[in-house]
């Protein structure tokens, strides 16, 4: 096998048009030329989206003996389609359980079900029906069916999105819908604070644990400004803090995307992305038309510290935040909010001229966009930059204590 997720993914965003196309383009790839996992022995889940349509694809390796000239596929996958007024919930683990290749909202490797069968996963004899997920899925671990992991991060955001529905935190991840409509309409800024959640609410949210409570000068109980919902490792092991892994964990990057079929492709589709971890970073709209990114959203190296690279500010921020957690975040949270604030409000002036430039020449609406996208990247690093040097004074050194 030779092709592994980043790969198929780079050939889906070069060869197809929708959704649908780059389904079948990842599919039919794996299956010629063999899936190789990038992470273990693991299988991979991708959510696919164009401005009509969105799928869950669901890739599985069929062992490093597998040759092309065995005349077999090299690849196990499903997808299912989500439907339009619901919203799918993929947390490191498999989602899809019914696979229907005859229903025009599912497609599969033709080999979906034989290779379970074949590998005593599944028996057809049995009288129960096929579940994609109980046969491919590793039944213990932090990626299987019944870890935590998967569990509280379902539970949270079906909480939040279904607040009526009855939630089981400790239920088994089968125990959740492939999808589900959500009881108001979700917003990008609903998704963002999703994001940027650390199961606030729950039994799970390690900000919240006994162990932060101490006593103040007075001798009242009182919550440490030391407490965070993301202690490191070796602050869980001094306090014995059980881990539980939030929504936003620490992360390279995420992102919100934007598919809109009422407007030119270059300004319908934005992504608002934000380096590093969600809960201390910036969404940024970086529209779909635009020519280039400045040079400091560009040069990241985690291994060498860089202070004109944006990525590294907002990192070194979310050290500084986590150091005393309780009255930093305050401050994270008031250069941020302006930012995200400003970002919001202009976006449909923004748009108006994208669209009137695009009418006139679609380059000069990309050369708009370049410039306005630019701009904000350039406002939130420099932000995230002046926060810095106030954080580092005011948390760290002898005036911490």
């Amino acid at each position: 096998p030779i092709m592994t997720v980043e790969q198929l993914e780079i050939f889906a965003l070069q060869r197809a048009a929708t959704a649908r196309e780059a389904v079948r383009l990842i599919g039919g790839l794996a299956e010629r030329y063999g899936f190789l996992p990038s992470c273990s022995n693991q299988g991979e889940s991708l959510v696919i989206t164009d401005p009509g349509e969105v799928w869950v694809l669901e890739l599985f390796s069929v062992g490093m003996g597998w040759t092309r000239s065995s005349g077999r596929p090299g690849a196990i996958w499903a997808a299912r389609r989500v439907p339009d007024d619901e919203v799918v919930v993929v947390t490191n683990s498999s989602r899809i359980q019914e696979v229907d290749p005859a229903d025009p909202r599912c497609m599969a490797s033709p080999n979906y079900r034989s290779v379970a069968v074949r590998e005593g996963w599944y028996d057809p004899d049995s009288g129960e029906p096929f579940n994609w997920q109980r046969a491919y899925s590793p039944a213990t671990g932090y990626w299987s069916l019944a870890s935590m992991w998967q569990r509280e991060r379902l539970h949270y955001i079906h909480r939040t999105l279904a607040p009526s529905g009855e939630w089981d935190p400790y239920a088994g991840t089968a125990s959740y819908p492939f999808s589900l409509r959500p009881e108001r309409p979700v917003s990008v800024r609903d998704i963002m604070a999703i994001l940027r959640s650390h199961l606030e609410g729950t039994p799970f949210d390690m900000g919240e644990n006994d162990a932060w409570i101490v006593r103040d000068v007075n001798g009242n109980a009182v919550k440490s400004d030391l407490a965070t919902p993301f202690p490191g490792r070796a602050m869980r092991r001094l306090l014995n803090i059980p881990y539980h892994r939030p929504v936003a964990a620490k992360s390279s990057y995420t992102f919100v995307a934007q598919s809109r079929s009422g407007l030119p492709d270059a300004i319908g589709g934005v992504l608002w992305f934000a380096p590093g971890r969600p809960h201390i970073s910036c969404y940024v709209p970086i529209y779909a038309g635009v020519r280039s990114i400045p040079e400091s959203w560009r040069n990241y190296d985690p291994d060498l510290f860089d202070p004109d690279s944006a990525h590294w500010m907002i990192t070194l921020a979310d050290d500084l935040v986590n150091r005393r957690y309780q009255p930093a975040i305050r401050d994270l949270r008031r250069t941020r909010a302006p930012l995200e604030k400003a970002f919001f409000e202009r976006r449909r002036e923004v748009e108006r001229k994208a669209l009137e430039a695009f009418r006139r020449d679609p380059r000069a609406a990309r050369d708009y966009l370049t410039d306005y996208s630019g701009g904000c990247m350039k406002r939130v690093e420099e932000a995230y930059r002046k926060l810095c040097y106030r954080l580092i004074p005011t948390y760290t050194g002898n005036r911490c204590w």
